[in-house]
């Protein structure tokens, strides 16, 4: 199977977070002027972008560990260097341009969040040691903030999901044996029990700032093994229906848990749809709207910009610091607001050029290495990529 639809989700969200997160940096989130408050508003919400990650990750580890049946050692080598290499080179960028960040996102009135931004750099600076223990691990996500403040946030924010990603990745296949195994009303019971836990946490005397730890955002790894395992041949109607009941399920957990991020569920539900086209289990449409829609989550560009999707997600906020940072240090107090939005949308085509050599040059021969790894973990000859 081959999921060309969801190479373009990939795209759509990773610039989601990344023009979400320029709005923040520059003070276009308190746009008065209601049209452009709406739109907004809308980009703001990364969290939606993030949230789809969440289940497209569910979908995707669900897909490999039903597709290619290997032990764990060769398995976990395959997800360990498709992301951490990547992970690490721009975290220790971050590190190496924290004074460039300091400036472009502490330093101006009109950045939003800038107390909480100033608070987190004080705890790096108090607690470096520790919280790069944890980075290096890309364990930093499963610390509350009760244990350790900013554990989830420091250095380089969007790595939070990175922490969620790796732990989900090390727990992926006991969880997927348990769905597979599942008769249809155990399915059910278990998305009930992990939708239990998550809003059972959210509701105890700790707290993350982000769905950082696995249990949190269970519900959401749940509906994507859930729409994986739906594409099986050989499902009994019963089979099916629990898996809907499932997903069902665990979307109504979410949204009650966190409001304000209904959008994830809409938006995954459509690229699924798309993804039952391409493997020939629901029909598309004949209208034109439709076919602009699909054509959009397919087109070559797009998906190519989705291959890359790691590499602009956690690369543009490093190219913000830089691009707003640095003008800011150069112009000192004469830098305005004006000429930030300018220097961020410079960081924004940059990002693009800038992912596409890191997908290039670390992404993808790292995952070579991974797979040669894991082919001589399994005791199979290595072959060319």
């Amino acid at each position: 199977m081959r999921f060309h639809s969801l190479e373009g989700l990939r795209a759509w969200m990773a610039w989601w977070v990344v023009l979400g997160h320029a709005v923040f940096l520059v003070g276009l989130d308190k746009i008065s002027s209601k049209p452009l408050s709406i739109a907004s508003n809308l980009i703001q919400q990364t969290g939606v972008a993030v949230g789809v990650f969440i289940i497209l990750s569910g979908f995707v580890i669900a897909h490999l560990l039903e597709t290619k049946r290997e032990a764990y050692p060769a398995y976990i080598v395959r997800r360990f260097f498709r992301i951490y290499p990547i992970f690490l080179f721009c975290l220790m960028i971050a590190i190496a341009i924290s004074p460039l960040y300091l400036d472009a996102y502490t330093a101006h009135e009109w950045v939003s969040g800038r107390p909480e931004r100033i608070a987190r750099i004080a705890d790096e600076n108090e607690h470096f040691g520790t919280h790069l223990v944890l980075h290096l691990s890309m364990l930093h996500g499963i610390p509350p903030e009760e244990w350790l403040q900013f554990a989830s946030s420091s250095f380089l924010s969007p790595a939070w999901s990175l922490s969620l990603e790796w732990q989900f990745y090390l727990l992926a296949p006991a969880i997927l044996m348990m769905f597979r195994r599942a008769t249809p009303p155990m399915v059910l019971i278990m998305a009930a029990v992990f939708a239990a836990m998550s809003i059972g946490l959210r509701a105890s005397d700790l707290n993350w700032h982000y769905d950082s730890f696995i249990l949190l955002a269970m519900p959401l790894f749940v509906i994507g093994i859930a729409s994986r395992m739906s594409l099986n041949e050989g499902l009994t109607r019963a089979q099916g229906m629990m898996l809907i009941a499932a997903c069902a399920l665990s979307a109504m957990a979410y949204a009650r848990a966190v409001p304000g991020l209904w959008l994830i569920f809409p938006i995954w539900g459509f690229f699924y749809y798309l993804v039952r086209i391409e493997q020939g289990l629901s029909a598309a449409p004949s209208n034109k709207a439709f076919g602009i829609l699909r054509w959009m989550g397919t087109n070559k560009v797009v998906s190519w910009m989705g291959a890359q999707s790691y590499s602009t997600y956690l690369i543009h906020i490093p190219l913000f610091s830089i691009f707003v940072g640095g003008a800011g240090l150069m112009l000192g107090e004469a830098f305005t607001q004006a000429q930030a939005i300018i220097a961020v949308l410079l960081a924004i085509v940059a990002t693009i050029p800038v992912s596409a050599a890191l997908y290039n040059w670390v992404e993808l021969p790292f995952n070579k290495r991974g797979s040669a790894f894991a082919r001589r973990l399994s005791g199979q000859a290595p072959v060319d990529a």
